[in-house]
């Protein structure tokens, strides 16, 4: 982290606005965490209160959708200064500290569970310094922190972090990541049992010794993480580095950082990757023209928004060539630091500078025989496009402290989901460099335009998370599939890989189901259709059904609320018990619902 900035420090007023805000309402008691698949919920217990039931389904007070709890598993109270827990005769037990109970008090601090749902009873001295947010809440918060970071040149680390059976570690687990946080850090709940963690102007090393930190907690804990932007340009590109690394660790070494810690890797595999799926017009003809110039050794250039697939054209240039043999070296440029541009494209001789303590090689040494591939091509500072373009119009190079000049035979292929003409004329793109990039152009259309592609992709990465992770689901429910089919995805090929490998990680059953997806899917008006002519508040919905902000929030919570509750009363001919079950609601909050919205049959 550069010294030459502060972290910003949170205002102790704007702190306890925040605290204030998430903080329960109701008399004064104990609270209790449940971690559930959709995040942690609060429970307020108030001296004596009627007991509430926990359970998997209407008539319990707090309804958890998850297989392992019985329709009414348990009842919680806090009566005569005591907590109290009974099991009802549930399937699957109600556990506290790992022994089975029928019903017992318990102490403040205890860990409990419902089946494999873990819970945790507040101790004295209270419990989060974070709040924990869902996994959608936690999605927007990282992609504002990637936005501001990209604006103001900063850094940012996303950690991943499994915490192991969620009946046992992750009661335990989970308030120790959390107190080990700064207050403008940000923990969502991943999966029952993963939690992300969002470490804002976080540099490697500070990022590093927290990964290490939460490892010696427990021997279960694992954590793979990665850094923006040394390693990912998006949240997207972020979330699916930090869970590739995840799944990397080992016994042997429970902590890994994304690999491409210099923005740059070679690929010397003889072995091409799994094939691209090709299943509309649009994709067939990028594919053809990629095969139909790997031949030629004129640069390239790859436009595209992001996640939408360039380094697979990129790749399929390559391997159709004369080249396929020889390495293709990656290069993310928006990754290299300023002062080490020139070192890591053409490298230095030892001594070159401080610190060069031996000889290096750069990338486009590194790629000779091959092809090099400048991903995100636009972030490349001015300065390097000035040494780059010399190596295009020469082959030739010289190495930092090197009074020689060494040839080079590469292709260039370039990709960008930036207007680099745009860039030109706002004096941050040279136009000498686009003129030999250039000469060769092809165009990946977004995944809302081959819509034919969403499902076979989404079977091919539910089928991926199945092998890699084991587990019961086996498919995709065509309610869900419709919803994939008919959201617009800005994040393209990237973000539908992310949706779907989370549902598969929370899918309670063989099937992802809608209730499986997030609620941007769930919620867009191009796949839900209008009750009784609504389709959201005008003023705060594109066609696309995506929100347009500033908006009002709670009118848009309501809207979405009211047409639910609608949706099922209609299903079940406006009986009120049935609609409560369909909902997962207690019968008496439906009916609350139903007097605050002024629903009516009419």
């Amino acid at each position: 982290m550069p010294t030459s900035r502060k972290t910003p420090k949170l205002d102790e007023r704007d702190l306890e606005l925040l605290r204030a805000a998430y903080a329960p309402s109701g008399s004064a008691g104990v609270r209790m965490y449940l971690y559930t698949r959709d995040g942690v919920r609060s429970i307020t217990l108030s001296e004596g209160e009627e007991p509430q039931v926990v359970g998997r389904a209407a008539p319990a007070d707090i309804v958890v959708r998850d297989a392992s709890l019985s329709r009414t598993h348990a009842t919680v109270a806090f009566k005569e200064g005591k907590i109290w827990i009974e099991d009802l005769e549930s399937t699957n037990g109600t556990w506290v500290d790992g022994e089975r109970i029928d019903a017992r008090s318990v102490e403040k601090g205890a860990a409990v569970a419902f089946g494999a749902v873990g819970a945790l009873v507040e101790g004295a001295d209270g419990y989060f310094g974070q709040v924990v947010e869902v996994h959608e809440a936690f999605g927007q918060r990282l992609a504002s922190e990637v936005a501001r970071a990209r604006t103001f040149s900063r850094s940012a680390a996303l950690l991943m972090v499994r915490l192991g059976e969620s009946g046992r570690v992750l009661t335990s687990v989970l308030p120790a990541v959390c107190q080990a946080l700064r207050d403008f850090d940000v923990v969502g709940l991943y999966s029952p049992t993963t939690v992300e963690v969002l470490l804002c102007e976080a540099d490697d090393a500070s990022a590093d010794a927290l990964a290490q930190r939460f490892a010696a907690i427990d021997p279960e804990v694992r954590v793979g993480f990665a850094m923006f932007p040394a390693d990912a340009r998006s949240a997207e590109e972020m979330a699916s580095r930090a869970l590739g690394e995840l799944r990397r660790t080992r016994p042997e070494e429970r902590v890994r950082r994304s690999s491409n810690p210099d923005g740059w890797r070679v690929d010397t595999s003889t072995e091409p990757p799994a094939g691209p799926i090709v299943a509309a017009d649009a994709t067939r003809e990028v594919f053809r023209m990629a095969e139909r110039i790997s031949g030629s050794s004129l640069p390239v250039l790859i436009l595209g928004e992001t996640g939408v697939g360039k380094e697979l054209v990129a790749r399929k240039i390559h391997d159709s060539g004369p080249r396929a043999k020889a390495p293709i070296c990656t290069v993310n440029c928006g990754a290299i630091a300023k002062h080490l541009v020139e070192s890591t494209l053409f490298g230095h001789e030892k001594g070159a500078f401080t610190g060069a303590g031996r000889r290096s090689v750069g990338f486009i040494e590194a790629a000779d025989g091959g092809t090099v591939f400048l991903d995100e091509i636009g972030e490349l500072p001015l300065e390097a496009q000035a040494s780059l373009l010399r190596v295009l119009e020469t082959g030739t190079f010289t190495r930092i402290g090197s009074p020689r000049e060494t040839s080079v035979n590469v292709r260039f292929v370039a990709a960008t989901h930036r207007n680099l003409e745009q860039m030109v004329e706002d004096g941050l793109f040279r136009q000498d460099l686009l003129y030999r990039l250039n000469a060769l152009v092809i165009n990946v259309p977004p995944l809302r335009d081959r819509r034919e592609e969403i499902g076979p992709l989404a079977s091919m990465f539910l089928q991926e998370a199945r092998r890699r992770e084991g587990g019961s689901v086996r498919g995709i429910d065509p309610a869900a599939l419709a919803l994939l089919g008919t959201y617009n995805w800005p994040g393209n090929v990237r973000e539908l890989r992310n949706v779907v490998e989370r549902s598969v990680a929370i899918a309670d059953g063989e099937l992802v189901t809608a209730l499986d997806l997030p609620p941007r899917l769930r919620d867009s008006s191009a796949s839900a259709p209008a009750v009784h002519g609504w389709d959201g508040p005008k003023s705060a919905r594109q066609a696309t059904g995506q929100p347009v902000f500033p908006l009002d929030l709670r009118e848009e919570l309501q809207a979405f609320e009211r047409r639910l509750i609608v949706q099922a009363l209609d299903e079940t001919g406006w009986k009120r018990s049935d609609a409560a079950e369909l909902l997962g609601l207690p019968l008496r909050t439906l009916a609350h619902k139903i007097k605050t919205l002024e629903i009516d049959r009419g």
